[in-house]
């Protein structure tokens, strides 16, 4: 059986009467792969989006008029509201996440877009850094799976349901190009993955990458990061500059590592605005 068959039957099999069957889209490469996948079995699911807020600019846009039957959901907070409230994010402490993306599906089956394949890019991502290979929690993770359905032990009554996992990225390319599936023009400019500019997760140089090209994701998380300070929250115990914060969190160092480089006399203002220019007046 091919890899196409074999997925659609793990769907088939995977779906569940009794309960509400959700497919997770975020109109990635991944995730119009598994809806092209879920509506070729003629079983109704519904779609769900969740605006992250900090998504690139144009993207729901590309969802809306690509994919009119995805419902966009609202989160609660916005992801600068969040760094306001808990501080900044980091790869071992996503909370973001929790509050942006993965509240939704609670009682419900959840159909997702996750690959196994996706842990090279993890190792890589490490390794490169460090010199040996060190797999991340999230590579971890997904080396890990070994069945196309896991539950939730964080929601209740949730189940995650995993029909693409045996998929290469090579795999989600030929079937993209197989049946003329409409995707985001920002894998044409360079992206490997879409997702949340700034990404804590992501490479530092994908990140470095990413503010560089939306300047206004810097400027609005410092301006977040400065209310944190001013309130007396979590960033005050480490930072009275909302740059310096900015600087240390996508340095990507630790917090005693960035103290005793500091001792030297720095502007981080300065060094932020050179490094991350705003492209318009407008912005300005």
């Amino acid at each position: 059986m091919d890899l196409e068959s074999k997925s659609l039957k793990v769907i088939e099999n995977l779906y569940d009467p009794r309960r509400e069957n959700i497919g997770a889209f975020s109109g990635g490469k991944d995730s119009i792969v598994l809806k092209h996948l879920m509506q070729r079995t003629g079983i109704f699911f519904v779609y769900k989006y969740c605006n992250t807020t900090i998504d690139p600019p144009g993207h729901i846009s590309f969802i809306k008029t690509n994919y009119h039957d995805v419902e966009i959901i609202q989160p609660r907070y916005s992801f600068w509201e969040l760094i306001e409230k808990y501080g900044l994010p980091t790869r071992q402490n996503r909370f973001c996440c929790q509050h942006l993306k993965e509240y939704v599906g609670k009682g419900a089956k959840v159909f997702e877009g996750l690959r196994i394949d996706e842990s090279k890019e993890e190792e890589i991502r490490y390794s490169n850094r460090s010199k040996k290979v060190v797999l991340s929690k999230r590579g971890r993770r997904l080396l890990a799976l070994k069945e196309p359905e896991v539950c939730d032990t964080r929601i209740k009554n949730k189940i995650h349901a995993y029909p693409i996992m045996h998929w290469s990225t090579a795999d989600i390319w030929k079937y993209i190009r197989k049946y003329d599936i409409p995707y985001s023009d920002f894998y044409n400019k360079g992206f490997h993955r879409l997702g949340c500019i700034g990404c804590p997760l992501g490479r530092q140089d994908q990140r470095m990458r990413e503010y560089k090209l939306f300047p206004r994701f810097v400027y609005t998380s410092v301006k977040a990061i400065k209310r944190n300070i001013d309130n007396g929250k979590s960033i005050s115990k480490f930072f009275e500059d909302p740059y310096e914060a900015f600087y240390w969190w996508i340095s990507e160092q630790s917090i005693e590592t960035h103290k005793m480089q500091s001792l030297f006399k720095i502007d981080y203002e300065k060094v932020i605005r050179d490094t991350f220019p705003l492209l318009t007046e407008a912005e300005k």
